[in-house]
C-alpha cells in the first residue's frame, strides 16, 4: 500500500488528511521534527506548513528539509495551506502580508473567494477544468508573483489581488503546491480530492 508522509504541529488536525488518503488506497506516516526521514518508507510527501511557518516567521527548516529529500529521491510532493509558502521559500521565493479576505477573524474558519485557474495547465488537468473556482482562504501570508521562485510556475490566482494560489515546481514534474486547503471538505468542490488521487499516482508511476 502506499505510503504518504504528512507534515504536522501539534496545532495541526490531520484527520481529514488522513481520510482522503485513505480513500484512495493509501496509507500515512505522521512527520515531525522526531521523524528520521531516511527511514520512514514515505513514498509521497503532504507538506502542510504546519511546522515551518509560525505566524509570520519561518522558525523551522524541517520541512524545507524534506521538500529537498523529496526531489533528490524524486519522491511526489503535494504542498496545501501555508505549505505552499514554504515550498516557495525553499526554492529562494519569499512571501508578503495579505488582505483580510483571505482570512477570517477566527484562526479556524475560513473566508471563501474566487480564483483563476489557468486552462491547460497541469493542475486543470489534475482537477478536470481550468477557469473560475470558488475555495476556501485561510492564510495572512501569501505568495505574490514579485515574491514567486523563479523555479516555480503560477497556475491559479486569486481574483481580487492577484496572490498566487497555486504552482508547479518547474523542474519537479510531481511536486505541486495550492495555497487553499482542498482537505476541508464542504468547503472546496469536491473534484479538488483529485490532488490527493493524483499524488498516489504518481507515486506508483514515477520512475
Amino acid at each position: 500500500m502506499t505510503r504518504i508522509g504528512i507534515t504536522v504541529s501539534q496545532k495541526f488536525d490531520s484527520s481529514n488528511l488522513i481520510k482522503l488518503l485513505e480513500k484512495f488506497g493509501a496509507t500515512h506516516e505522521l512527520l515531525s521534527s522526531n521523524t528520521n526521514i531516511e527511514n520512514s518508507g514515505i513514498e509521497g510527501l503532504i507538506i502542510t506548513g504546519s511546522i515551518s511557518i509560525n505566524g509570520k516567521q519561518n522558525t523551522n527548516n524541517l520541512e524545507s528539509d524534506l521538500l529537498d529529500y523529496a526531489y533528490q529521491s524524486k519522491i511526489p510532493v503535494l504542498a496545501i495551506g501555508n505549505g505552499m509558502i514554504v515550498m516557495n521559500l525553499n526554492a529562494g521565493g519569499s512571501f508578503s502580508d495579505v488582505s483580510h479576505d483571505h482570512f477570517a477573524d477566527h484562526e479556524d474558519e475560513s473566508n471563501f473567494h474566487r480564483i483563476f485557474i489557468s486552462p491547460g495547465c497541469r493542475l486543470a488537468s489534475i482537477v478536470g477544468a481550468g477557469g473560475f473556482v470558488r475555495v476556501n482562504s485561510r492564510h495572512q501570508i501569501g505568495v505574490l508573483e514579485s515574491d514567486k521562485s523563479h523555479q516555480l510556475i503560477s497556475s491559479a490566482w486569486s481574483l481580487e489581488d492577484g496572490v498566487i494560489e497555486a504552482v508547479q515546481h518547474s523542474t519537479y514534474n510531481t511536486a505541486f503546491g495550492v495555497q487553499f486547503l482542498p482537505d476541508t471538505r464542504l468547503e472546496i468542490p469536491p473534484h479538488f480530492d483529485r490532488l490527493f488521487e493524483n499524488l498516489i499516482y504518481d507515486v506508483n508511476h514515477t520512475i
